[in-house]
């Protein structure tokens, strides 16, 4: 009964929501934002070296011009805060949206029972956050390398940090910042549910994100066991912007492994916890 609702669920919400304008948004949104803080940079890099050459002076930041994995991770770190709070939005609006004009109910009369409805919901965000989160990296990392060169750091001759050591660096970079979107579907997804109001359901949830981004510095070491502290964001302590300083050949980026193992299983059991709260809160609500 629950697997033939969940087909059957899944199959109705692709169906809206491949054909839905916001859908589209939501997936390129991140995207278009790498890309504007790509050519931003681009065009701040070249007003610099513009300035520099007229006045007989070396670029400031002449270092980080020559090669594009720094302008790659910024891109990523911003596309990922961007996406964080489009996705949460995003679960919060939907969710709430078809309980508000009684999707959910109508579902239900066709034998769909409501954790697989919710179920088939949190698979196809969870389909939509890999698909925006792969056209973004895509993006970040074409226009970075049409920009600029993907080359080793060096300094006065010597290698700081090889190409072989950088693309390790970005790559679990990029792991320890996506495994908390996943949580962050879930909480939207929660919100939704229990506040069954589209407008209010998508501003607690997204106010919730920015005033936790904002003074989770004053959460001191309690902050470490909430999955939203290693999220790129606002008030970044992700590791993706220590990969930023690494990719860049600063030796003076302390990185906490105690850290990175929290970053790797904090947002997983948080993730199961939010999803067993919606499949709770979806049975006790009133469609």
């Amino acid at each position: 009964m629950m697997s033939t609702g969940y087909v059957t669920a899944l199959r109705g919400e692709c169906y809206v929501t491949l054909r839905s304008t916001v859908t589209y948004v939501v997936v390129l949104l991140p995207a278009v934002t790498v890309l504007i803080g790509i050519l931003l940079a681009w065009s701040s890099e070249s007003r610099e070296i513009a300035q520099a050459a007229l006045l007989g002076q070396e670029p400031t930041h002449a270092g980080e011009v020559s090669t594009a994995y720094g302008h790659f991770v910024d891109g990523m770190a911003r596309g990922i805060a961007v996406a964080a709070y489009t996705l949460i939005a995003f679960a919060a609006w939907t969710i709430s949206q078809d309980c508000h004009l009684g999707v959910v109910r109508h579902a239900v009369t066709q034998s769909v029972d409501r954790r697989a409805y919710v179920l088939a919901k949190l698979s196809l965000l969870t389909l939509f956050a890999c698909v925006s989160l792969a056209v973004m990296i895509g993006i970040a990392y074409a226009a970075s390398g049409l920009i600029w060169d993907f080359e080793p750091v060096v300094e006065e001759g010597f290698e700081i940090i090889g190409e072989r050591e950088i693309q390790a660096e970005i790559r679990f970079g990029v792991l320890l910042a996506v495994v908390p979107i996943f949580a962050v579907l879930g909480l939207g997804t929660l919100v939704g549910v229990a506040l069954r109001s589209p407008m209010r359901a998508t501003a607690s949830s997204v106010v919730g994100l920015a005033i936790f981004d904002i003074f989770k510095a004053d959460f001191g070491s309690a902050s470490h066991y909430i999955f939203a502290t290693y999220l790129p964001s606002i008030s970044d302590q992700s590791h993706l912007a220590d990969v930023a300083r690494l990719v860049r050949g600063y030796s003076d980026v302390y990185v906490d492994q105690g850290l990175i193992q929290l970053n790797l299983w904090v947002p997983i059991p948080e993730t199961i916890v939010l999803v067993v709260c919606c499949l709770i809160f979806i049975t006790r609500v009133k469609l």
